[in-house]
């Protein structure tokens, strides 16, 4: 405001002020001055009634505070990264006052230090005022822009025990640039730790910690846990069992998880293939896995082999075949732990190689048992039919009269029985009507069913004989006296 006072209490008739463009009212006595950025210099005029003149001057010094500001580290900011703002003043008329205002998404930590710091959490901007010491102030903004929040995240993950290696794949948000990658796993070998995936090799339970950077220095970090979940405790052994017996194969799980269990055998010699508890049924061995499933997917294996002991060797020797009025007595060859004879399924004797049967306990017909244990228990045994015969030689021998020798697989041969062991044939011969001798044989032996093993097929030279009667001798030893039988045999066609 300009204003001009009366002289000595006249007023004045007319006043010219110039320059006139930063006024009001060039002509007023008093008017409102708008100053420019610079010191300017305003000429009065002023006349009375009386048509004195007087001339003056009045001089404005134009003064605003000035000021630079300077944030470090340089923008953009990363997302809630802090940052140092300072000013500087430059102007007169010290000292300035500040006052700092900012958006929402810039946080100001002293809105009236000429030096504070300042946190981004969104572009935004903060307003500087600076206020000289005359009350003149000038304001500047600072454009602050700030990077989308870097984000990254990894996922817990949960493993089977065993799992040979994982492979994890991180979740980034607003990645603008190039990332950098490290990977920080403590209790576990990793294939490569500042790739942008990471292969693990767990074998326990362990952490993992993610950290990125991009262009700007901008950082994210993660942490997940891989969690190795824990086997079940169960194992198969390998055993051995009797072959009289029936084992019964359990597995006992101890595991927190529900489970189902698969065997893999012979379908043939197991009861249930899904059961906890099977009874198996091996020959001579058997080989068996149990898979074990639980509900989370992990699968477990183990293998058994059960092998089958035959028990010891145990084999009744000699004659079962004896003359009534002599002396019965068997002899056991094995190599058991320990063995007993039984007679009638009642004992009569233990560990007996050599045993003399009791005549009151024998009939004429009579199955007499061995049994014999190994030292693991397993068991063998062994049954004769001992049989008591008289001596009737003139009926020790059936002869047939006709055979069949076509080549049928019915009667073909011409064979002699006899079921008295004690008989002993020397000679037996077939002659035909001349007294041609067509076959003839010595020391004749019978097999378990009485049949002779030699036999006559009907044949002279290579040639098949005519159908006819022939006649057949044949001389035997029996209860010390010889004995000779004479018949006649038809071969018929």
């Amino acid at each position: 405001m300009l204003r001009i006072p009366p002289s000595a209490g006249f007023p004045y008739d007319s006043i010219i002020i110039s320059p006139n463009q930063y006024l009001q009212c060039d002509t007023c006595q008093t008017t409102q001055v708008f100053l420019p950025d610079t010191s300017i210099i305003f000429v009065i005029y002023v006349e009375n009634q009386w048509n004195c003149t007087w001339k003056d001057s009045i001089t404005y010094n134009v003064s605003y505070p000035s000021f630079r500001y300077l944030v470090y580290p340089e923008p953009p900011l990363c997302y809630n990264e802090t940052v140092n703002l300072k000013i500087y003043p430059t102007g007169n008329w010290l000292p300035y006052t500040y006052s700092l205002t900012s958006s929402d998404s810039i946080i100001v930590a002293c809105s009236t230090c000429e030096q504070t710091t300042i946190t981004g959490l969104d572009t935004g901007r903060v307003i500087i005022t600076v206020t000289d010491a005359l009350g003149c102030s000038l304001s500047d903004t600072a454009h602050i822009p700030v990077l989308p929040e870097l984000k990254v995240s990894v996922s817990d993950t949960e493993v089977c025990f065993g799992t040979s290696q994982v492979t994890l794949f991180p979740n980034i948000v607003n990645d603008l640039t190039e990332l950098d990658y490290l990977w920080i796993v403590p209790n576990a070998d990793v294939d490569c730790a500042t790739c942008d995936s990471l292969i693990i090799y767990p074998e326990e339970t362990t952490p993992v910690l993610i950290l990125i950077r991009d262009t700007f220095g901008c950082e994210a970090s993660d942490t997940a846990l891989l969690k190795v979940l824990p086997a079940p405790q169960f194992a198969l052994n390998d055993t051995v069992i009797c072959w009289h017996d029936t084992p019964t194969t359990t597995i006992q799980i101890n595991h927190y998880i529900p489970y189902s269990i698969v065997w893999y055998a012979n379908p043939d010699l197991i009861d249930c293939d899904t059961c906890q508890r099977i009874s198996i049924y091996p020959v001579d061995y058997l080989s068996i896995t149990a898979t074990l499933t639980d509900t989370m997917g992990c699968s477990w294996q183990d293998s058994m082999l059960v092998f089958v002991d035959k028990g010891p060797e145990l084999e009744i020797l000699g004659d079962t075949v004896f003359l009534q009025g002599t002396p019965i007595q068997l002899e056991l060859s094995t190599d058991a732990q320990r063995f007993f004879w039984l007679i009638n399924n009642r004992p009569v004797a233990v560990d007996q190689y050599v045993f003399s049967l009791p005549s009151g306990l024998i009939q004429d017909s009579t199955y007499v048992m061995a049994y014999g244990y190994n030292d693991l228990g397993c068991r063998a045994y062994d049954t004769v039919l001992v049989r008591i015969v008289e001596v009737q030689c003139d009926k020790a021998l059936f002869v047939p009269n006709a055979f069949t020798p076509n080549e049928d697989g019915l009667n073909d041969q011409f064979h002699i029985y006899t079921l008295n062991p004690f008989i002993n044939i020397k000679h037996w011969e077939v002659r035909n009507q001349w007294g041609e001798i067509l076959f003839q044989t010595s020391n004749v032996t019978f097999d378990n069913k009485g049949h002779s093993i030699q036999a006559w097929d009907g044949t002279f030279n290579g040639n098949k004989v005519p159908p006819d009667v022939y006649v057949y001798y044949i001389t035997y030893e029996c209860d010390g006296k010889q004995f000779m039988k004479k018949g006649d045999v038809s071969v018929l066609y």
